[in-house]
This record gives structure tokens, C-alpha cells and sequence, in this order.
């Protein structure tokens, strides 16, 4: 499945996945700063990296923007990151799928992409 269609259907409920957070790609340079909508604040501290950032929109994208970045472009772009999104550890995601697979048949599982 795609990873822009996999963070998307989380970021419905304010939350994504670990696992897809390392993937998301980080945005740099845009040519028309004011087309970035902003989607929401993250800070997690991972194994892996540290990210203290937001997730911005765009295009049709979803990309990771450092905090570095979002105060050195305050001068030309006021940003409302109005939610803040809540990372979930892999640890805490696969004990999560293996209740779910342990409360229900393994085979009338369809989706457990967005277990509460």
C-alpha cells in the first residue's frame, strides 16, 4: 500500500504510526512557501532519531518540516500548527495487532492498519 495513503488515513486521528514517521520524506526547498498547509506538531524521541518538527501538506504529499526550518522561515510565513500528533512506538503498536489478533479469528481480520 502506499505511504502517503497509509499516513493520511492515520493522521485522521492525530496519530501516526512510527514505523511511517521515519519513512515520511523531509521537505526542504519549495518554490511557493505559502501552498504548505500545515497539518500538525510532532515531537518524539525515537531508538532511531529525534523529531521535532510538523507534518505539512504539499501537493497531493505529506512531508516532514524540522523546527529549524519552520522558525528560520517565520520572517516570510506565519505557521498554525493548530494539533498536535501523537507518535505511536512500534513496541506499543505490535503488542496492540497481537491483542487484536488474539481477540478475533486471524482469519476475519481485514484491516488492522488504525487499531485504537
Amino acid at each position: 500500500m502506499d505511504l502517503q495513503k497509509l499516513v493520511t488515513d492515520g493522521l485522521e486521528h492525530n496519530r501516526i504510526r512510527e514505523l511511517y514517521l521515519y519513512k515520511v520524506p523531509m521537505i526542504k526547498n519549495v518554490e511557493d512557501w505559502t501552498k504548505v498547509q500545515e497539518l500538525g506538531k510532532i515531537y518524539f524521541k525515537g531508538k532511531h532519531a529525534t523529531f521535532n518538527g510538523g507534518l505539512v501538506k504539499y501537493g497531493n504529499n505529506i512531508y516532514f518540516i524540522s523546527d529549524t526550518l519552520i522558525v528560520s522561515l517565520t520572517k516570510y510565513r506565519k505557521w498554525k500548527f493548530s494539533k498536535e500528533i501523537q507518535v505511536v512506538p512500534e513496541e506499543e503498536w505490535k503488542k496492540k495487532v497481537t491483542e487484536f489478533q488474539a481477540k478475533y479469528h486471524r482469519g476475519n481480520i481485514k484491516d488492522v492498519k488504525h487499531i485504537k
